[in-house]
């Protein structure tokens, strides 16, 4: 029985030069097999090995392999992902189209995910791009 687990990030980029908070997506690579060109969150499937039964160490540990830019802690360019990210929580697993349960993880990410032609030059074919949707913040008087 396969499980599954995303990550829903919430980024937090008050200190640049965008103020609104945004939701950050990914567009699986063309040349996959399976959802080519999907706009998706990041994550995958349970990996027992890896991430023993914990949906939220499988949410990150694909967020990783998706969004970092290197895989080294140590690069310079690498994203920090242990002062980062902060885990609000999870959510029921929902069915995907499939029928594979998918646990969404709830975070919220402090600093800017690496621009793409960086990003791309350790994981190429698997992420084509990032985008981001922005909340809007309105404010009327009555």
């Amino acid at each position: 029985h396969r499980k599954a687990a995303i990550l829903l990030p919430i980024l937090d980029l008050s200190s640049s030069n965008t103020s609104s908070p945004s939701i950050l997506f990914t567009v699986r690579s063309q040349t996959l097999n399976e959802n080519p060109n999907q706009i998706c969150f990041p994550g995958g499937h349970l990996d027992a090995h890896l991430d023993g039964n914990s949906l939220i160490h499988t949410a990150l540990r694909e967020a990783k392999e998706e969004l970092s830019v290197s895989p080294s802690s140590t690069a310079e360019d690498s994203y920090d992902w242990n002062t980062g990210v902060h885990i609000l929580g999870q959510t029921a697993p929902v069915p995907s189209i499939k029928g594979i349960p998918v646990t969404p993880v709830l975070t919220i990410m402090w600093h800017v995910i690496p621009d793409e032609p960086t990003m791309y030059r350790y994981f190429p074919g698997k992420i084509r791009t990032k985008c981001h949707v922005y909340f809007v913040y309105r404010c009327e008087t009555c």
